[in-house]
């Protein structure tokens, strides 16, 4: 594993959710304490308290950050039109990263801008947006003269073959880098999403099926997120203060 793997990884669990936390916790004290009677060690969870697991609101990616990542893909590099159409495609669907690493050429639906995503919880069809659409049109012909281009289907291609999830935060990270940004991994693409499209008032419902949730009780918490955000806007809207 290379050390770009390696601080990749790290990001990523340094920005996740509470209720995370206490699942690694719950998963890794009957283990310490196994490991602690192997070797007659002192037991590193001793007394240790269970963090707490509420959730907090989702971390969502200020849109001008989205745009500052995008300004980094401007290039006709092979990896340009990739990174672009990859980080286009996450925002504008809330696709997972298993999801987007799965994807093949016969996914896209080029003629109606669908894509096929498949993941944990089955099959969906999800709309892209016409930008996004021409970020794929214009990857999509650099990968035909990629060397595997002919080689496989999977959609997404690194210097050796498909890209595998490791890649996806790699390129991420990397375009954090260009753009002077803090790190930011797939799932939080996945938050904004969902928070724009209730800010934008989507419903639930329409929300649950685009983002392939089986519970409603996701939807809310982006709900409750967006609609904090509706309420600052309307107060600034109204310019109360300005009245005076």
């Amino acid at each position: 594993m290379t050390t770009a793997v390696v601080n990749s990884r790290i990001d990523e669990l340094r920005s996740v959710g509470p209720t995370t936390v206490a699942i690694y916790w719950r998963n890794l004290r009957p283990f310490s304490s196994w490991w602690a009677k192997e070797i007659e060690a002192t037991n590193p969870f001793a007394g240790a308290d269970l963090p707490s697991a509420k959730p907090q609101d989702p971390d969502v990616v200020d849109l001008d950050d989205i745009r500052a990542l995008l300004e980094t893909c401007k290039g006709r590099e092979f990896a340009d039109r990739r990174d672009n159409a990859i980080i286009r495609v996450l925002f504008d669907t809330g696709a997972r990263r298993g999801e987007l690493i799965t994807l093949t050429v016969d996914d896209w639906d080029r003629r109606r801008d669908y894509l096929t995503l498949r993941g944990k919880t089955g099959t969906r069809v999800v709309p892209i947006s016409p930008s996004t659409g021409e970020a794929m049109a214009r990857y999509v012909r650099a990968r035909g003269n990629h060397p595997a281009g002919t080689k496989t289907d999977a959609l997404w291609l690194g210097g050796k073959g498909p890209l595998r999830d490791s890649g996806i935060s790699q390129l991420l990270a990397r375009r954090c880098d260009m753009a002077g940004l803090p790190r930011i991994n797939p799932p939080r693409f996945r938050h904004t999403f969902a928070h724009e499209f209730k800010a934008a008032g989507g419903s639930e419902g329409d929300l649950m099926l685009l983002a392939g949730w089986k519970s409603s009780a996701m939807a809310h918490r982006y709900g409750r997120s967006a609609a904090a955000q509706r309420a600052r806007d309307a107060h600034r809207n109204l310019g109360l203060g300005d009245r005076l």
